[in-house]
Parts: structure tokens; C-alpha cells; sequence
């Protein structure tokens, strides 16, 4: 099981993911900030998908600082 922390000081908004590596395994998210709280847990396929858009969103902003 893997634990990672992370906190963005401009937003004030903390995510904390726990990651288990097993093939049923959910994974936790919580995301906090001063108001309120979200927490979900993403089955294989949703983690395999939210990854999956978010490289692309990583590429195409990659791709937009390119043209500049």
C-alpha cells in the first residue's frame, strides 16, 4: 500500500491518495481545504481512465507551450 500527500499552499486544498496495487483493490482519494471535504474511492478501471486523461491533458498542454 502506497500513501502520498500533497498540499497546494496558493489554493489551500490537500489530496491524499492511499494506492494499493492489487487487482481489486480500490484506491482512496480525499480532497480537503479549509470548507469542505471529497472522498471517493476509484475501482482499477476509473484509476486507468482518470490516468489515461489526464496524459492527455498533460501532452496537449505539453504540445500548447511548444507552439510559443
Amino acid at each position: 500500500m502506497i500513501e502520498t500527500r500533497k498540499h497546494y499552499a496558493e489554493a489551500n486544498v490537500e489530496i491524499t491518495v492511499v494506492y494499493d496495487d492489487g487487482p481489486e483493490s480500490l484506491t482512496y482519494v480525499l480532497v480537503a481545504t479549509e470548507d469542505s471535504t471529497a472522498e471517493f474511492n476509484l475501482t482499477p478501471a476509473d484509476l486507468n481512465g482518470l490516468t489515461s486523461v489526464l496524459n492527455e491533458a498533460q501532452a496537449a498542454k505539453y504540445r500548447h507551450n511548444l507552439s510559443f
